[in-house]
């Protein structure tokens, strides 16, 4: 079960959190055993203001993620059941709330009884890869989790590193896109009227791309408070969809692709990620030591 509290922790600090519990009890008792001293506590859905500050499910950094997938193996090949292996990381990473309250709902979900996968599946407080939920399923399945814990680790480490080399190449052309804006906001409000004035003094007639940019420039000169609430209203109409429609999303991508700058990059990155998965044959075949190539 899932439940919603405000409170202080060990630090005295204010948080606002979600913890999963087998009933109320629990959940207080988990809480006094972190040293949480909760104000509130109840249980059911957020509210619309607490999807707002604790979003639908964190996002955990990658570092985090594959320094978490190899200690879990490490703990694993020592021969310790995976239930006390989610208790000791758990001990392990006190100073972390968020991943706390993430092993505490796997622990939970496998104290009834639900398999490493299932509790992943079940648990709503971290959103994980689907990769690495679907690697751990078959890993279970063929009993090489340690080992797919290892390879993941591994992996999760080398697509952090091949996607801070694409936001490196990015930056310097996202930095002209943005200036290149500012620079035609500013020549259309500031430099274009002055230059309106002149031609108005010289009773010249102004040629039809003059007049089109001056009206481009009093447009937005006028409305800029409209067409910024628009713009907001966008990105979230559009962060809606990326999320809720596979179609959208599909389509926005094969978009990505076909840029000319930003698709090559794209497709370089993603090429690089496919290769380094297929190379890694515990990550894709568990228990196939061919690494999923005929003999």
């Amino acid at each position: 079960m899932l439940f919603v509290y405000r409170g202080f922790d060990k630090t005295g600090k204010k948080i606002r959190a979600r913890i999963e519990a087998a009933d109320l009890e629990d959940a207080k008792k988990r809480l006094k055993s972190r040293g949480i001293i909760y104000e509130s506590i109840r249980e059911g859905k957020p509210s619309l203001w607490e999807k707002i500050s604790l979003r639908r499910r964190a996002q955990l950094p990658a570092k985090k993620l594959a320094h978490l997938s190899r200690n879990l193996a490490i703990y694993l090949r020592s021969g310790i059941p995976i239930v006390n292996v989610i208790r000791l990381a758990k001990s392990q990473y006190e100073g972390d709330s968020l991943l706390v309250d993430f092993l505490s709902s796997l622990e939970t979900s496998m104290d009834e009884g639900k398999s490493f996968y299932a509790a992943l599946e079940a648990q709503q407080i971290i959103s994980l890869p689907s990769f690495f939920k679907q690697s751990i399923k078959v890993a279970e399945e063929s009993g090489s989790l340690a080992e797919v814990l290892f390879e993941m680790a591994r992996f999760i480490e080398e697509q952090d590193k091949v996607s801070g080399k694409v936001k490196q190449a990015l930056i310097y052309p996202m930095f002209i896109v943005i200036i290149s804006i500012f620079m035609v906001a500013f020549m259309l409000t500031s430099v274009v009227p002055k230059i309106t004035k002149m031609f108005d003094q010289l009773h010249q007639e102004l040629p039809a791309v003059t007049k089109a940019v001056i009206a481009a420039g009093d447009f937005l000169g006028e409305y800029w408070l409209v067409i910024a609430v628009v713009i907001l209203i966008l990105s979230i109409l559009f962060t809606f969809l990326m999320k809720s429609s596979y179609a959208f999303r599909f389509g926005w991508h094969r978009l990505l692709l076909k840029l000319p700058l930003f698709g090559k990059i794209i497709q370089t990155f993603e090429l690089e990620r496919f290769a380094y998965r297929a190379a890694c044959g515990p990550l894709l075949y568990p228990g196939d030591r061919s690494g999923g190539r005929d003999e």
